[in-house]
């Protein structure tokens, strides 16, 4: 690792592992940057175990890595502007889409927003309004096919002539029938896993997760092509 000038590291979720790392690159490589792919551990927790912790970022890719362009930048307490931008002119230099985010919180971003999601389709099925395959079908054969392309944001501002807000003040009235009849867990409910399991039975019958994998990689190769990411 002598001479390094970026590391990325996606090793086991766990600070002491995280140390012995950086405790290794400040006798290696103690300018390098260190970019963790942790979803759940604190980069400002990773800074204190090194000499020079304004080159530790968490750089988050999303599954599968080698396909998806997303990676998630999270800046710690003593994160330099320097690595940040390092950071991001390195990922784009690989076509990957990097996005900054200006304070840790527990999940980064885009899983936050897909918990969200997966929260309100459980919710769905626990309350029998509709299948485990049913739900998936309204997300991907609709504001799915959407989001590969442009964000909700985005969506709701072309939903409207006058643009997001018009759509809002529009639809607000009927929002605001909706959120409170929608899920609001502050943990997992008893069994939701091997619910949804058994759910996903029908959804994926005479098929394997190989195939299914296989099918998925490719499906996606073809939508990256389509938004200019290959």
């Amino acid at each position: 690792m002598t001479g390094a000038q970026f590391v990325q590291e996606s090793a086991f979720e766990s600070y002491e592992v995280k140390r012995n790392i950086v405790t290794a690159m400040d006798e290696y490589a103690p300018d390098a940057i260190y970019a963790t792919s942790t979803s759940g551990l604190l980069v400002s927790e990773i800074q204190k175990m090194t000499r020079n912790p304004g080159r530790c970022i968490t750089a988050h890719p999303f599954n599968p890595p080698h396909l998806i362009p997303l990676v998630e930048l999270v800046k710690g307490k003593e994160t330099s502007d320097e690595t940040v931008s390092l950071c991001n002119d390195f990922y784009k230099s690989m076509n990957k889409e990097p996005i900054i985010i200006n304070k840790e919180i527990p999940g980064h971003v885009a899983s936050r927003i897909q918990m969200a999601l997966w929260r309100e389709c459980a919710d769905l099925v626990l309350n029998g309004v509709c299948s485990v395959k049913n739900v998936d079908a309204a997300c991907c054969y609709g504001p799915g096919l959407r989001w590969a392309l442009m964000g909700p944001h985005l969506v709701w501002d072309l939903s409207n002539p006058k643009g997001i807000a018009a759509t809002i003040e529009h639809i607000g009235p009927q929002m605001n029938v909706w959120l409170p009849d929608m899920a609001n867990w502050d943990k997992l409910p008893e069994g939701v896993g091997a619910i949804m399991a058994e759910g996903l039975k029908e959804e994926t019958a005479n098929t394997t997760p190989g195939e299914l994998k296989a099918w998925r990689d490719d499906k996606l190769v073809e939508i990256l092509k389509q938004v200019g990411k290959l």
